[in-house]
Order: structure tokens, then C-alpha cells, then sequence
């Protein structure tokens, strides 16, 4: 078959009848074994009929529905994995460092792809299928935890012995597709609601995201001359330990390794990740996330007392950075000492001035759901509330929506619209105040602009190329012209109470301001 010019076809129907009747292909384990051998061993075989098979044969594996019969399947084609892998990762290392290898690096490089891409191919097949108690019965289910509690064989041992082989080589685990597969072996176990081969605690993988962030950024070169970095793959650390935030989000309590991760990934990367908007919308979606299924790890992770006392300490500091909040500023945050969530909203606010269309979509969801917080203790919502009620939090906010929104494209005003209908529903009170002193600060700071612009108009900005520079916001007509009818548009939009009618009246003024019409 792997020479048939219908292997694709083949192979594809292979995978939907082992998917579909796993339960009764047990028979056919033993058949498969000499087809797994050469699957693996094979370097000619093309990477996706070999995945696709592997994941047939995982299929059945897991509907043998005895665990020890498993787990003696299991091993072997981990093993057979294992062994190829380290052979193949060191054949690698000699070609890269002019060692020679009597194949191509790209060659070796694809087969390694495609063997990680197996292993996770394997963990896909191992889920369960149906709903626990429609697949297993009470008694399969109990023999079922115990088997995989104890996980004799090494099982999961091995699986992470054959992840660590390709950690051993930096151009592996900064490939993107290397990486995404590795983080699939560890979330399609994510799912599962009982023990199994692919299940592992939450200090794997948090063991597993914390080295990947660690390792060094510098870029490192392939076969083909691109440029490999291990930042490229951050986003998809970010989404492994969001998939492990909601797996465990049932748990009562938030365990303190979760905390320092989140402190590690994020805050000591800061500046990283304010240079990149992949990583920017990437670490939002996480923290729009979490704010979804546990939001105490953002808002809670310490004692609700020096909570209280940070909250009154940050008053002043947010009043003083009411136009840009400034993250320069802020030392990284130690557990039992501040929330997390104070440096995390300066970091959202401060990027509403992005032109990216991918960045004010994840911003939206993220005040959205802080404002409108759904889950959490009792002491989370009393948390939103004072940081709104008793601090300057709904004034930083508010000005820097309407300063961004005024300067944005139509296209993205949904996005700021958004978040100002949800603040108007939650705090009609609050934003009456914090419209009436944004209005007033920013027609202050476009006087200021105004004037500096007529000190310098004998001086022509240009870009690098010699031409105008019109997104100079001196040059920028929008950022410097006075703001008429505020009042009018306040009184407006607080006749909306946050009604869909506030789009339009947010759309007619943004036209207004900007001089344009509707269309």
C-alpha cells in the first residue's frame, strides 16, 4: 500500500473505519504490528499515511477497553518511537554540526516532525470517544483508574523521555510545527475525565511549558537557511497552559506552582511581549480565558486583605497615569505581596492604541469579560467592583477608549464600542464622571498638540523615504482638533444604558468628530 498511487485513499479510509468500529477490531492488533514497524522504521514513507495509520492502531488500542492489554501495545510502539527518535535526532546533530549524515537534514528534519506528529496522532486515538459512562461501565471504569494510577509500564514516563530527546536539539522545539505537536501530546489528555496513558498531572506540563519559555531566544539557523527563534513559539505555550487553566478549573483551589507560572510566562517576558502583537493577542486570549472559567487566579491569588491594601496603594498610581499607563514602572510582581491583575490591566489598557485589528477583537473580550465577570467567588466580584468604585480604574479606562476610539478606523470602532456599552451598564454612575474628565483632558492634550504643531509648521516631517510623514500625531489633523458637542454625546449615551442603540450614537459621533459622513 505505500507504494500504491491510492495509499492517501486508502489510508484516510483506514482511519475512519478503525475510528468509527474500534471495538470490534481488537482481533487485528496483531496484524498491524509488522505495518507499524516498517511505519516507523521507514524513512521513505510518506509522514501523513504513516500518522494516519499509527492513529488507526491507537484506535483500537483504546477500544480493547482492557487497560493491561493497552498498556502492552502501547509500550511497544512507544518504544519502537523512542529508539528512532534518539537515533534520528542524534543523525541530525552530527549532519547540522558538518559531522556528515548519509541523509539530508531537511529529510531528517521532516521524519522527525512526523514522528512527534505520530506520537501525538497516538494520544488523539487514545481518547475516549462517547461519554464516559455511556463507553465504560462502573466496574471497566474502576480497574480502568487503578491500571493507569500506577501506570506500571512507564507509559507516560516514556512519552515524555521521547519529548525530552527532542528537546535536546534547539532547532526541534523552535520549529512551530515540532512545538504544536509536543503541546498536543500533552492537551489531548486534557479532556479525559479519568486517568489514561496521555492524562498527566498538572506539574508535567507546567514543568514542560516553564523549560520551553527558558530556553534561550536566540535564533537559530536550519538546513534551509530560516530562521528558527523559540519566541515563535510562545503563543502556542500560552494556549497549552490556557487548555491546563480550563481542565482544572473545577479545582476549589488554585495550586501556587499555576500562580508562578503565570508570573513567569508573562511577567518576565513583558517586554518581549509588548514587541510582538502575536504574542500580545496571545497573552489577552489567555487572560480573557481565565477570566472565563478561574478568575481567581487573576484576581485572587493572595489573601482578600492585602488585596484591599494593593487596591489603595495603586489608586494614586493609576490617577497619575490616567493618558498612558506606564508599565515601565512596574516590578515584577511576587506572589503574596500584589494581584496579578493590577500590571495585567495597565498592559491591556496601554494597547488600545494598536492599529491591529486581531489585538482590539482579543482587548474587547477581555473587558468585557472583566466587567461582566460570570464566574468567581464572592470576593472576586467585590475585587471588580472597588477597582472600579475606589479607584481611578474606570477613569484610566474610559479615557483611553474614547482617546483610541477617536483615532482608530471604522472598522475597528465595534471593538471600543464594546467595551464602552458594558462599562455603561455596569457603572452609569461612574461613567457619566469619567466621560465629563475625559473630554476635558483630551481637549487639553489636542490644545497642547495644536500649539506645538504651530511652532513647528515651518518643519516638515518626512519618513524614511522622504515624504510626508503623516502618522506623526502632530501631523495627524485628528489627534490635534478640538472635540465639540461632548455634552450632548454624553447625555446620549447614557440614555442607552448600554442598548444596542449606543453603537449608533458612538458611530454618528465618531463621524462627527472625525468630519466624515455616514455611508
Amino acid at each position: 500500500m505505500f507504494q500504491s498511487k491510492y495509499q492517501l485513499s486508502s489510508s484516510k479510509a483506514i482511519a475512519l473505519i478503525c475510528d468509527d468500529c474500534r471495538s470490534d477490531l481488537d482481533q487485528f492488533l496483531p496484524n498491524f504490528e509488522e505495518v507499524i514497524n516498517e511505519l516507523v522504521n521507514s524513512v521513505e514513507v510518506e509522514p501523513l499515511i504513516r500518522e494516519r495509520i499509527i492513529n488507526s492502531y491507537a484506535s483500537i488500542i483504546q477500544g480493547v477497553k482492557d487497560p493491561q492489554i493497552q498498556g502492552e501495545n502501547l509500550i511497544k510502539i512507544l518504544n519502537l518511537v523512542d529508539g528512532k527518535a534518539y537515533q534520528v535526532v542524534a543523525e541530525l546533530n552530527n549532519a547540522n554540526g558538518n559531522g556528515g549524515s548519509n541523509i539530508n537534514p531537511d529529510v531528517l528534519l521532516d521524519y522527525l516532525t512526523s514522528l512527534i506528529t505520530c506520537l501525538a496522532s497516538i494520544a488523539k486515538g487514545m481518547q475516549v470517544p462517547d461519554e464516559l459512562e455511556d463507553y465504560y461501565t462502573s466496574e471497566q471504569i474502576a480497574v480502568i483508574q487503578q491500571y493507569w494510577s500506577i501506570d506500571q509500564l512507564g507509559i507516560r514516563n516514556k512519552i515524555l523521555h521521547i519529548i525530552s530527546t527532542y528537546e535536546l536539539n534547539d532547532t526541534l522545539v523552535c520549529n512551530l510545527t515540532i512545538m504544536e505537536q509536543m503541546t498536543y501530546v500533552f492537551k489531548y489528555g486534557l479532556t479525559e475525565s479519568i486517568p489514561g496513558p496521555f492524562v498527566f498531572n498538572t506539574e508535567s506540563i507546567l514543568q514542560f511549558i516553564i523549560a520551553n519559555f527558558n530556553r534561550d531566544s536566540n535564533s537559530n539557523n536550519n538546513s534551509n537557511g530560516k530562521v528558527n527563534n523559540s519566541l515563535d513559539t510562545y503563543p502556542l505555550l500560552y494556549n497549552l497552559y490556557d487548555s491546563l487553566i480550563v481542565s482544572r478549573s473545577s479545582e476549589p483551589m488554585i495550586s501556587e506552582s499555576m500562580v508562578n507560572t503565570l508570573d513567569l510566562i508573562f511577567f518576565t517576558k513583558l517586554e518581549i511581549i509588548k514587541a510582538d502583537p502575536d504574542m500580545i493577542q496571545s497573552s489577552i486570549n489567555l487572560f480573557s480565558s481565565i477570566l472565563a472559567v478561574k478568575p481567581s487566579l487573576l484576581i485572587s491569588p493572595s489573601s482578600s486583605s492585602q488585596q484591599q491594601q494593593e487596591l489603595s496603594k495603586q489608586q494614586s498610581q493609576y490617577k497619575n497615569n490616567l493618558i498612558n499607563p506606564d508599565l515601565t514602572t512596574h516590578q515584577q510582581p511576587q506572589q503574596d505581596q500584589q494581584p496579578l491583575l493590577l500590571p495585567i490591566l495597565q498592559f491591556t489598557i496601554s494597547n488600545f492604541q494598536t492599529n491591529e485589528k486581531f489585538v482590539l477583537r482579543s482587548l474587547s473580550t477581555f473587558w468585557t469579560k472583566l466587567i461582566n465577570l460570570r464566574k468567581g467567588s464572592r470576593s472576586d466580584h467585590m475585587m471588580i467592583k472597588r477597582l472600579f468604585n475606589e479607584t481611578d480604574m474606570g477613569q484610566v479606562l474610559t479615557f483611553n477608549l474614547i482617546k483610541y476610539m477617536l483615532l482608530t478606523t471604522r472598522s475597528n470602532l465595534e471593538y471600543f464600542t464594546d467595551v464602552l456599552r458594558v462599562l455603561i451598564a455596569k457603572f452609569p454612575m461612574g461613567v457619566s464622571n469619567w466621560l465629563k474628565n475625559t473630554f476635558v483632558e483630551l481637549n487639553n492634550e489636542r490644545q497642547i498638540l495644536a500649539q506645538k504643531q504651530e511652532q513647528e509648521q515651518d518643519i516638515e516631517v518626512v519618513d524614511v523615504n522622504g515624504n510626508p510623514d503623516v502618522g506623526c500625531s502632530g501631523n495627524d489633523v485628528r489627534a490635534v482638533k478640538p472635540i465639540t458637542n461632548s455634552e450632548i454625546f454624553i447625555k446620549k449615551l447614557l440614555l442607552t444604558r448600554g442598548n444596542r442603540e449606543c453603537r449608533n450614537v458612538i458611530k454618528d459621533f465618531w463621524l462627527c468628530v472625525n468630519g466624515l459622513i455616514d455611508y
